[in-house]
């Protein structure tokens, strides 16, 4: 049967023991040391004038009172020491008793001490240490030696760090110490941080349902654009093998583009590398340029492309980084159509080079467009689902996601010509792979 504390405050920290205060530290006892000398002193010259009968009585009260003076400084020395040894006891104690984390001491069935959390959970007996050392299976007897775990207890609805430590108690006891701390509000919040990037990633997978919807639009048109041509010059007999072959198979390459962006968005959002491959940054821009050209065409806008020589490859997911760079197009002239530019002014910049970043080397893009830019309060929020009705695009937080996911970085700047807002530059970079970089 485990013993109860009955006195929590009765612990004694074993450095405590055996320290005696300094004869000089106490003023008693200093005084006392200056009157026995002094009465000695005195009794030595008067002994010489006594008669030699009267020297017995008087060295037989000198002998007794240097006795009882001995016996008076070793009983005030044994008070002051333990004075000060209950003053520091309790000082000790009352940090114990005030720190937010659960402390026992058990020796054997025993329990030694218990601070006030202890005692709120578990009552004043050893069975919450040991249910404490049981459950973090922490059981460090040997001195010196500590251990600690986290679990989690239910009739008190608490995440728990344990730590045990053995240690030598009063008189070389080998007793065991256990301190369990209260970690309830971090695994809570690295729960809520767990939720929220759960949430952040719901809320990005609903932004590219509707984002999707209009990628897809592109292939789906002209495939449906193929279909019905053949269909109409079939009933007309207009058609020969060599222009069906030629138009089947640019409907095949238009359905396997679809297939490919739904396929390497769903990779993304699994977070999957397995499509990252070394891609040529020449390829990319000229398959996201030639999938923008029906919206650049329509909107009345020239691009012009400056890419840089002899650029390395970049390992990216080709299909994701095209979708990023076919949306900050479609968005450059979109912006510069609603600005209602002139003719001459109607015109995307995407250019291309290596950079360097934190010393590392990158290749930069940057779409720049001369529409009206943005207002302070939409660049404060671009990265926010899009709330547009046309469903242009991917949203740019999508974008950002992609090139974040490519380790890279997106940023977005207005373009000023004096005071006026003369267009918006994007860029982003990916870190680029060097020919030495391993594959």
């Amino acid at each position: 049967m485990p013993k109860p504390l009955h006195n929590s405050t009765q612990i004694i920290r074993p450095e405590f023991l055996g320290k005696l205060t300094p004869l000089h530290q106490n003023r008693h006892a200093m005084l006392a040391v200056v009157a026995v000398l002094f009465l000695l002193a005195f009794a030595y010259f008067r002994l010489e004038e006594m008669p030699r009968e009267r020297e017995t009585p008087v060295l037989l009260c000198l002998v007794v009172g240097q006795f009882a003076t001995i016996i008076w400084l070793l009983l005030t020395q044994h008070r002051c020491q333990r004075i000060q040894s209950k003053a520091s006891n309790e000082r000790f104690t009352t940090v114990l008793e005030a720190l937010n984390a659960c402390i026992s001491v058990v020796g054997g069935d025993e329990m030694l001490f218990a601070n006030q959390l202890y005692r709120r959970w578990f009552g004043s007996q050893s069975h919450g240490h040991l249910r404490l050392i049981a459950e973090a299976r922490t059981n460090a007897a040997n001195i010196g030696v500590a251990a600690s775990a986290e679990i989690y207890l239910s009739d008190i609805n608490r995440w728990l760090e344990v730590r045990t430590l053995g240690l030598t108690w009063v008189g070389s006891r080998q007793v065991q110490m256990v301190i369990a701390t209260d970690i309830s509000a971090r695994r809570t919040a690295k729960s809520e941080g767990q939720v929220a990037q759960a949430t952040s990633r719901l809320i990005t997978m609903g932004e590219m349902a509707l984002s999707v919807a209009h990628e897809l639009n592109q292939p789906l048109t002209a495939i449906n654009n193929y279909c019905n041509g053949m269909v109409s010059r079939i009933k007309n007999q207009q058609i020969d093998p060599a222009e069906l072959l030629n138009t089947l198979e640019k409907t095949a390459r238009q359905a396997h583009r679809a297939g490919q962006i739904i396929h390497h968005i769903r990779s993304f959002v699994k977070r999957s590398e397995h499509h990252r491959t070394a891609s040529g940054v020449g390829s990319l821009v000229s398959e996201a340029v030639e999938l923008a050209e029906i919206e650049l065409r329509r909107r009345n806008v020239k691009l012009v492309q400056s890419v840089a020589n002899g650029l390395p490859n970049l390992r990216v997911d080709p299909i994701l980084i095209e979708q990023v760079l076919l949306n900050l197009i479609k968005n450059a002239a979109e912006s510069i159509d609603s600005a209602q530019r002139p003719e001459a002014q109607r015109t995307i910049e995407l250019s291309v080079a290596l950079a360097e970043v934190n010393h590392k080397p990158v290749i930069k893009f940057r779409v720049i467009d001369s529409g009206g830019g943005m207002v302070p309060e939409v660049m404060a929020r671009m990265y926010e689902t899009s709330t547009k009705t046309d469903g242009m695009g991917m949203g740019l937080r999508l974008c950002r996601s992609i090139v974040e996911s490519h380790t890279g970085q997106m940023t977005a700047a207005n373009i000023y010509n004096d005071e006026l807002v003369a267009g918006c530059c994007f860029t982003f970079w990916i870190p680029a792979r060097l020919p030495a970089d391993p594959a």
